[in-house]
């Protein structure tokens, strides 16, 4: 009987210590991996977006990744939603939503104080107007980009800032 009374001890020792172990690996993992998989979720509608050749669908695409980067506060995903987004307006010749998104993002690039979110703002900023048949406003905001991504360490997005240049000097002819 003592070896029985010994054995139970055994078994609901073992289950206790097993049981709390499982409900902190559960724990462990709802911590560390949900919020990976939310962010990569949030990456992914972005990238749905980009990857939609049809307009209306790239547009819900983004504002669904931009209402998920406001509940998580991720700037730089905001930023990047609000940008393809305009992009999007761009293409619809919706220019005052175009406007109002860069202008919200530059809002939020000024705040993090990084020079390279700021210029790719003012790049933003430069395609609508361009968009807009607004030469001066938009040769205004290239030049801005391209020293404000000059002081930065993008090296990608001076590129794009250089070709965008490059093509705007092309579509009004100045080839000096």
């Amino acid at each position: 009987s003592w070896y029985f009374v010994f054995r139970t001890s055994l078994i609901r020792i073992y289950y206790f210590v097993t049981m709390y172990l499982a409900k902190r690996a559960f724990l462990i993992i709802l911590i560390y991996l949900i919020p990976i998989q939310y962010l990569i979720g949030q990456q992914a509608l972005l990238l749905k977006a980009k990857d939609s050749y049809n307009i209306d669908s790239s547009v819900k695409y983004c504002e669904l990744s931009i209402a998920k980067a406001k509940l998580t506060n991720d700037t730089l995903l905001l930023i990047d939603s609000y940008i393809y987004l305009s992009e999007k307006y761009n293409e619809q010749s919706q220019y005052t939503n175009s406007q109002e998104l860069c202008e919200n993002a530059l809002k939020l690039a000024t705040i993090k104080k990084s020079y390279d979110l700021t210029g790719y703002c003012y790049l933003a900023l430069a395609n609508m107007y361009n968009y807009k048949s607004d030469n001066v406003k938009a040769l205004k905001y290239y030049l801005d980009a391209k020293e404000l991504l000059k002081s930065g360490n993008n090296k990608t997005k001076q590129l794009q800032c250089l070709i965008d240049i490059a093509e705007y000097y092309r579509k009004v002819m100045q080839f000096e």
